[in-house]
């Protein structure tokens, strides 16, 4: 595990420029998905053709790559050790709704928002975000994502405080693994869900990770250079 302050010497990293370039591009046909502009939730079911574009942010704690398409940003990674790993884990997520073709394309920066907002975020220098989200996932998982989305920075409840949000008290274990299952972690703050004891509870992407992120929020103290 990554020390508080290992995981906060980001100052020193780039986030390679004011834009990081987008890496490639993936045209996939995709059903059943819910829209989400933060902070306002809208669903939808049917959208077909979609562009979905792979962006890289340099952090401390790792790469964070993102996808998405000019409706949203569709999944966040922070522990893929490589865009090859990421780009499958793409797949995968977007296979579960039904995938008709992939097509790999040119850097278009479509992500370069999404991009700047996460590095102005782990800088210190933002606290919400106006990022639009495709969420794709069951029903329980998207009313978990969507009563978490609510937390505000800084903030921090417990699982069984989220369960008892969204009408469920008893259904606490249900609630962490929606959460592991989290595809756009910092945009909906999963890391702000912690244990009843003061633990930290889990994190798909690590526990040094969501300490880091948590310290962020405490601190100001940023991971991605100025």
């Amino acid at each position: 595990m990554l020390g508080t302050n290992q995981a906060l010497k980001g100052r020193n990293m780039s986030a390679r420029g004011n834009a990081p370039g987008i890496v490639a591009d993936i045209l996939i046909r995709l059903s059943q998905i819910v829209f989400v502009t933060l902070p306002i939730i809208q669903d939808s079911n049917k959208v077909l053709n979609m562009y979905i574009s792979i962006a890289k942010l340099e952090t401390e704690f790792g790469s964070i790559y993102v996808a998405g398409s000019k409706k949203g940003v569709v999944m966040v990674d922070l522990g893929s050790p490589s865009l090859v790993v990421f780009r499958e884990r793409l797949k995968k997520h977007v296979r579960c709704i039904g995938t008709n073709e992939v097509i790999i394309k040119d850097d278009d920066g479509l992500l370069d928002d999404s991009i700047k907002q996460l590095a102005d975020y782990l800088g210190g220098k933002r606290r919400k975000f106006s990022v639009s989200l495709v969420l794709i996932g069951t029903t329980f998982q998207k009313r978990v994502w969507m009563e978490c989305s609510k937390i505000g920075f800084g903030e921090t409840i417990t699982y069984k405080e989220l369960a008892k949000n969204i009408g469920n008290p008893g259904a606490a274990r249900a609630v962490g693994a929606a959460l592991a299952a989290n595809p756009v972690p910092i945009f909906i703050p999963c890391h702000r869900v912690v244990g009843s004891r003061g633990n930290p509870g889990g994190f798909s992407a690590g526990i040094d990770r969501k300490i880091a992120l948590l310290d962020i929020e405490k601190s100001y103290l940023p991971l991605v250079a100025k």
